[in-house]
């Protein structure tokens, strides 16, 4: 079961979604709001949902030791402050994706004769909807995660120093400098 916070974000985020529909407002699926009731398509969003796949798409290249305290789940996901505060905002500019998605299907149809009616184009949003929000959401998790290593860099605190009681000659084993003045004199 969804813990409190994690189904607060979620609401917040299929509201928001809802709310800019390309109709205007009621093109979700049941309930309403997208998807609620859709049926995951193969894709990004289906990948979301699945724990076994969930790390392996929104954190690549992760070793075992940072794999283990991110989230693994969608649900965690939304239940880290970190991330939920962010998510918020994806669904602008998801919602933009998935508006011209079905734009550009719409006239993809439309060049081959077929209209897309308005019933069709309901029943196609929420999926339309889950899968442009999905690559929203591992977008900005990478956007998170690339700004949270460029500010680690670049603090001073992080950066190596020759003052620090770390930078003593004593630590190098003395095969380890004779390899170095080996490679020099070489």
């Amino acid at each position: 079961a969804d813990t409190p916070e994690a189904q607060r974000v979620l609401d917040r985020l299929r509201t928001a979604a809802f709310e800019a529909t390309p109709s205007g407002g009621g093109a979700g699926g049941a309930g309403g709001a997208p998807g609620v009731g859709a049926t995951p398509i193969d894709g990004v969003f289906k990948k979301l949902l699945d724990q076994t796949q969930f790390q392996k798409m929104v954190f690549p290249g992760l070793s075992d030791e940072q794999r283990a305290q991110a989230p693994r789940s969608f649900q965690q996901l939304l239940e880290t402050p970190i991330y939920a505060a962010a998510l918020e905002h994806a669904v602008p500019a998801a919602v933009k994706k998935a508006e011209s998605v079905l734009t550009n299907v719409k006239a993809r149809g439309a060049k081959e004769g077929e209209a897309m009616d308005a019933t069709t184009e309901r029943m196609l949003w929420p999926q339309i909807m889950n899968e442009a929000l999905a690559r929203e959401i591992v977008d900005l998790v990478r956007k998170l995660h690339r700004a949270q290593h460029a500010a680690m860099a670049s603090n001073p605190a992080n950066l190596a120093s020759t003052d620090t009681e770390e930078a003593e000659w004593d630590q190098l084993s003395p095969e380890l400098l004779e390899g170095l003045v080996g490679k020099a004199k070489a």
